[in-house]
């Protein structure tokens, strides 16, 4: 990767979609080798063919939840990996130093939901000992952006 495809990066991350001839204008290039360095880029999963972020409130999920996780025996951690990756509410799944060993962050519509996906699909998964939930009342900055 050189600075030409890490130019190309950064200007796919912006919103709206640039066409080829708008990328090749900004990083003087031709279309034909901008599409070339995308289909590569695509290819090696450097960057994805299409994203669309939808607005979770506007689809009902009002309840941001960050769930830290206590899994005291690391031979059932693969079987935790494997299950909570199966949770379509389970927005991100991190392993994390301190006091616990994952980091949840989780979308649900209300805080009933929340208690049943907690009690249910993640305290019952085998190994888990504790959970600490943290509600997020105002998300302030959210982003899927990198700074290249």
């Amino acid at each position: 990767m050189d600075f030409k495809d890490r130019e190309i990066i950064d200007l796919v991350q912006e919103p709206g979609k640039l066409s080829y001839s708008e990328i090749g204008d900004k990083v003087d290039l031709s279309i034909t080798a901008v599409k070339e360095r995308m289909r590569k880029l695509i290819s090696s999963g450097t960057i994805s063919e299409s994203l669309h972020i939808p607005n979770p409130e506007m689809l009902g999920l009002d309840i941001c939840a960050f769930v830290q996780v206590l899994m005291p025996v690391p031979t059932e951690e693969e079987n935790f990996v494997e299950k909570i990756a199966l949770v379509p509410e389970v927005q991100e799944c991190h392993y994390i130093t301190g006091d616990y060993s994952y980091l949840l962050k989780i979308r649900v519509r209300n805080t009933k939901d929340l208690e049943k996906l907690i009690g249910e699909k993640i305290k019952t998964i085998a190994g888990v000992k504790r959970t600490n939930t943290l509600i997020s009342l105002t998300t302030f900055k959210e982003t899927l952006r990198l700074r290249i």
